[in-house]
């Protein structure tokens, strides 16, 4: 199973093969969502795989949830008819670029030393792993509660526990003053934690 709903989301290089690309066999399921590169608000996905598999997919789809959004599905494709969706998601990645690289600038500026993050090269997140002894989940609920800025906790995208001196921060869906300001607030939560 490839689930690759960011994979377009490219600022840095070319983006990778897919998975996909690489299956002789037919084994190998792509997953790929437009809420990403389109419409967040439109939960509609798409999903690359052999017949057999699309079939039972189908099947199964239709047991679980009847019937998805015909009429998102439909104003996706308007959209795909009327303009060049690649273009968009070019626009939206320069976006992007920028409002992580105001990200990344704040996070040098407000984080204490030893905090490590490094610029992914698309996506819409930044993995932050903090100094050791700082819980996430705990700067969470204080950032939350006292300052009124999110983030979500690292440790939860762990299969083993004992990582909970990461969190994950998201640079997409604000302005490039609220960014700054969010991380301007978390440096003095983490730094009241130290």
């Amino acid at each position: 199973m490839e689930d690759n709903p960011y994979g377009e989301l490219r600022f840095d290089g070319p983006c990778p093969p897919s998975i996909k690309s690489f299956d002789t066999t037919g084994v190998v399921i792509s997953l790929g969502s437009f809420s990403k590169i389109f419409c967040p608000g439109m939960r509609v996905a798409w999903m690359i795989a052999a017949p057999e598999i699309l079939s039972k997919f189908a099947d199964m789809k239709q047991n679980d949830i009847l019937c998805s959004s015909t009429l998102h599905q439909a104003q996706i494709v308007a959209y795909m008819e009327m303009f060049d969706l690649d273009l968009h998601v070019e626009k939206i990645c320069q976006v992007y670029r920028k409002r992580l690289s105001v990200m990344m600038e704040a996070i040098g500026q407000f984080f204490p030393k030893g905090a490590v993050v490094n610029p992914p090269a698309g996506g819409l997140f930044a993995w932050v792993e903090l100094p050791e002894g700082i819980n996430a989940r705990d700067v969470f609920k204080v950032a939350v509660e006292e300052h009124k800025v999110a983030f979500v906790p690292g440790g939860a995208f762990f299969a083993e526990p004992g990582h909970e001196n990461y969190m994950r921060l998201n640079f997409s869906g604000v302005s490039e003053d609220r960014l700054k300001e969010g991380i301007r607030r978390l440096g003095q939560v983490l730094a009241q934690s130290l």
